[in-house]
C-alpha cells in the first residue's frame, strides 16, 4: 500500500528552493561588496590624481613668481602686487604669494625705508622668540646670520601682519629655506601654523631659491590645507568626515585634514589609503569605507527569508494536492 504523506521527491523540492536562495543571497552579498570596494578604489585614485594635479598647479605659481624675480633687477611693491593679481586666479585657494630676500642685519635699514616710502609706515622686522613663541624685534648678532624676512606679500589685506617676519627665526621654516637653496628646486614645508592665523589650521609653504645677480632670495606660496583640499575634492561628493590627510614623512604622522594634530593617533575606523609623493615630503590619504557590508548582509538575509517562505508555501501546496489527500483517505480506510 502507498505510504501516507509526501514522498521523498516532494520533500526535496523545498530543500532545493532553500539551497538556491542561500546561494543567490551569497552571490548577491559578494557582488555588492566587490562593487563597493571597486568604487572606493576608484574614488581614492581620483582623489590622489586631483591632489597631485593641484600640487603641480601650485608649484607652477611659485615657479612663475621666481621667474619674474630672476629676470628683474628690481621689483617694486606695485609690480609685485600686479604679478599676484595675475597669479591668484590660477589658484583660488592661494593664501599668499611672497618674496623673501636673503639679507644681513646691515641691509635691514634700506628695506625698512623702502617699505615705509611705499606706505607701510609701521613696517619693521621681527623674529620668533623660541622661548615664549611671541614675536620680537630682530636683533643684531655677532655672527651676523642670514635674515630672511617677508618683504612682499599678496593679497596684502590678509597677510600684512606677516610682513617683516624673519623666517629663519622659525626652525621649521629655516629648514625649508635651506633645503630650497641647497637643492635649487621647489620644495614643500612640513605642516605649520601661520603666525597670522588665529585658528589652529595646518598650512604648507612651497618655495624655491632665486640666485641671479643682485637678486637673491626665495619665492614662496602659502596655502592653508583645508582650502587646498576642499578645492581639490569639491566635485567628488566627499564630506570632510570621510577623508583624513596626514604627513608621514617623519617618524610620527601629522594630521593635516580635517584638523591639525601633531603626533596623530591611529583611528579605529576602517579606511582605504594611498600614499602621495609631494615634492620632498610624503602624504597619506585615508578615505573612510562606507559600511555597505551591513546593508548587503541585510539584503542577503531578506533573500534567504523569502526563499524559506517560498519553500513553506510549496510544502503547503503539495500537502493539499489531490494525490496526497487520496493517500490520507486510504490510510483512514485501512485503519
Amino acid at each position: 500500500m502507498k505510504q501516507p504523506g509526501l514522498s521523498r521527491l516532494e520533500w526535496l523540492v523545498p530543500l532545493v528552493i532553500i539551497g538556491l536562495t542561500f546561494f543567490a543571497a551569497l552571490d548577491h552579498y559578494s557582488r555588492e561588496k566587490a562593487l563597493e570596494d571597486n568604487t572606493e578604489q576608484r574614488t581614492l585614485q581620483a582623489l590622489k590624481t586631483r591632489i597631485e594635479q593641484a600640487m603641480d598647479n601650485r608649484r607652477g605659481i611659485v615657479d612663475a613668481t621666481a621667474d619674474v624675480m630672476y629676470a628683474s633687477d628690481f621689483v617694486s611693491y606695485k609690480e609685485f602686487a600686479q604679478l599676484a593679481l595675475r597669479l591668484l586666479p590660477r589658484s583660488p585657494d592661494l593664501y599668499a604669494i611672497q618674496w623673501i630676500p636673503e639679507l644681513r642685519y646691515k641691509d635691514l635699514l634700506q628695506y625698512r625705508e623702502q617699505a615705509r616710502r611705499a606706505g607701510f609706515f609701521g613696517f619693521d622686522f621681527k623674529q620668533l622668540d623660541l622661548e615664549t613663541f611671541a614675536l620680537k624685534p630682530v636683533e643684531a648678532k655677532d655672527n651676523d646670520p642670514v635674515i630672511a624676512p617677508i618683504v612682499y606679500t599678496e593679497p596684502r589685506h590678509l597677510t600684512v601682519s606677516a610682513m617683516g617676519f624673519d623666517l629663519n627665526s622659525s626652525p621649521a621654516r629655516k629648514r625649508l629655506l635651506d633645503l630650497a637653496k641647497r637643492t635649487e628646486s621647489v620644495v614643500i614645508s612640513e605642516p605649520i601654523r601661520l603666525v597670522e592665523d588665529p585658528q589652529d589650521r595646518a598650512s604648507f609653504l612651497l618655495t624655491t631659491y632665486v640666485n641671479h645677480k643682485s637678486t637673491k632670495g626665495w619665492a614662496m606660496g602659502v596655502w592653508r590645507v583645508p582650502e587646498f583640499i576642499d578645492d581639490a575634492i569639491f566635485d567628488l561628493g566627499l564630506s570632510n568626515n570621510e577623508l583624513i590627510l596626514q604627513d608621514i614623512t617623519d617618524d610620527k604622522p601629522i594630521n593635516l585634514y580635517p584638523y591639525f594634530e601633531r603626533d596623530a593617533v591611529a583611528h579605529g575606523h576602517d579606511y582605504s589609503q594611498v600614499r602621495i609623493k609631494v615634492a620632498n615630503r610624503e602624504w597619506l590619504v585615508k578615505l573612510g569605507k562606507h559600511d555597505a557590508g551591513s546593508f548587503a548582509a541585510l539584503q542577503a538575509l531578506a533573500i534567504v527569508v523569502v526563499g524559506f517562505c517560498l519553500s513553506v508555501g510549496v510544502l503547503v501546496c503539495l500537502a493539499q494536492c489531490p494525490h496526497v489527500q487520496a493517500t490520507e483517505s486510504e490510510r483512514w480506510i485501512y485503519l
